[in-house]
């Protein structure tokens, strides 16, 4: 048995060849023009907790603010179909605390 002659594929892309895509330069960015360079030792969101910086995405909201409101009662509702109770909901920076309660 002789082995078949191998021919070159003649697959054509009838859109032409890819286009060669040139990537963006990188613009050149002086650090001084940058805000987000720019430390200032007394910019803090919270008064009285200096170490805290930039956004907090309302993490400083109070507990009375809608949206922490509007969450307990989705947690509630939550727990409630799960045939238990929200005693507490505890708020963090980062996180919330949710303390539920069997019920009978």
């Amino acid at each position: 048995s002789a082995a078949l002659p191998a021919t070159p594929s003649v697959v054509v892309d009838p859109d032409g060849p890819t286009p060669i895509i040139e990537p963006d330069p990188f613009p050149t960015v002086e650090v001084d023009e940058l805000p987000e360079a720019q430390y200032d030792p007394d910019n803090h969101p919270i008064p009285h907790q200096p170490w805290r910086r930039g956004d907090t995405d309302g993490c400083h909201d109070p507990l009375t603010a809608s949206w922490r409101l509007e969450a307990e009662s989705i947690i509630s509702d939550a727990v409630t179909v799960v045939g238990a109770k929200v005693e507490d909901v505890t708020w963090y920076m980062a996180k919330c605390v949710i303390s539920i309660n069997e019920q009978s």
